[in-house]
C-alpha cells in the first residue's frame, strides 16, 4: 500500500492531490465492498447507523421540537452526508447513481436533517431513510450469510419495515393521528 508520505516530492500539486484522493478512494472503497474485516464491522456500524437513524425518527415523532432535538438533526443529517458522500466517491458510475431513487430518497433525507428549522413539514421523509436500509443489496447477502434469524424472517423483516414506512409516511410520522383518526368503536377500550 501506498501512503502520502511514500509519494516523491517531483510530482505537481495537482498530480499530488489526485493520488492522494486515488489512496482515500481505495480506502473507502476497501471499507464499503471489501471482505476484509475491517469493511465487514463498518458495514455493520452503518447497519447500526441506519437503525439507530430510524429509531430516532420514531421517538423524536413523539417529542416536541426541541433544541437538543434540533442538534441531533443536524448530526444525524452530517453522518447521512458523509456515508452519501463517500458511496458517490467510490461508484463506478457516480453520474447514474442520481437516475435511482434511493439516490434521491437519500438526498431528501440528507436535507430533511440538515434543515431542522423547516420543522416537522419534511419530518416524515425521514422514513424514506428505512428504505435505503433495505435495498442495501450487499448489506442484504451479509446479514443472510451471519444470521440465520434473518434468513428464516427474512420476508418478515422486510414486510414489516415496509408497513412501517407506508405508516410513517402516511401519517406524517406521528403515528397517534392515524390512531386518534379511526372511529372511536375501533379503537378498543381507551376511556377518557
Amino acid at each position: 500500500m501506498v501512503f502520502p508520505r511514500d509519494i516523491p516530492d517531483e510530482h505537481g500539486l495537482l498530480e499530488s492531490v489526485a493520488i492522494h484522493f486515488e489512496l482515500l478512494k481505495g480506502r473507502i472503497r476497501q471499507l464499503y465492498e471489501g471482505e476484509t474485516l475491517g469493511g465487514v464491522r463498518f458495514r455493520y456500524a452503518l447497519l447500526v447507523l441506519d437503525i439507530v437513524t430510524v429509531l430516532f425518527i420514531i421517538a423524536t415523532s413523539f417529542l416536541p421540537r426541541s433544541k437538543a432535538i434540533e442538534s441531533l438533526d443536524v448530526v444525524f443529517g452530517v453522518l447521512i452526508l458523509a456515508d452519501f458522500s463517500a458511496r458517490l466517491i467510490i461508484s463506478r458510475q457516480p453520474l447514474q447513481d442520481f437516475i435511482r431513487l434511493s439516490t434521491w430518497t437519500d438526498v431528501v433525507v440528507i436535507i430533511s436533517f440538515l434543515a431542522p428549522l423547516a420543522g416537522e413539514a419534511g419530518g416524515f421523509l425521514r422514513a424514506l431513510r428505512t428504505l435505503r436500509l433495505l435495498r442495501d443489496y450487499q448489506m442484504v447477502a451479509r446479514l443472510r450469510i451471519d444470521s440465520s434469524f434473518f434468513r428464516r424472517n427474512e420476508e418478515v423483516i422486510f414486510a414489516v419495515a415496509n408497513l412501517a414506512v407506508f405508516i410513517f409516511v402516511m401519517t406524517g410520522t406521528r403515528p397517534w393521528r392515524a390512531y386518534s383518526a379511526l372511529p372511536t368503536s375501533l379503537r378498543g377500550n381507551d376511556r377518557k
